[in-house]
């Protein structure tokens, strides 16, 4: 006469999943416009403001920290990336920016945060 609370815990853990793929998938445009952003600010960042990116070497590594993130969750979520191929030669998230040759390489000098 007991009631099987392991089919009420499956349909929980099924909304909940279906929760966070929806997040993942839509809220404000979904993830893989979330990762195409931060790197946008990043090319932004390294075209108007080179000499902050310069002093200040770590902002690039918060905003490859979150990218791989981002990229890790989009991968494991499965959600598909519906805009990959929207514009023809132009992928979708653009690719990670590399530093531009004009940057000393801070990185590599006696700098700590």
């Amino acid at each position: 006469m007991g009631i099987d609370m392991g089919l009420f815990h499956k349909s929980a853990e099924k909304e909940k999943l279906e929760a966070l793929e929806k997040v993942i998938s839509k809220t404000n445009r979904g993830i893989f416009k979330r990762i195409d952003e931060n790197r946008e600010l990043l090319e932004l960042l390294y075209e108007k403001a080179p000499e902050l990116m310069d002093k200040c070497f770590w902002i690039r590594c918060w905003i490859e920290s979150q990218d791989e993130f981002l990229s890790k969750l989009a991968e494991v979520s499965g959600v598909e990336n519906r805009t990959y191929n929207l514009t023809p030669d132009k992928p979708y998230p653009r690719p990670f920016p590399k530093k531009p040759d004009c940057l000393t390489n801070s990185s590599d000098e006696d700098n700590t945060v």
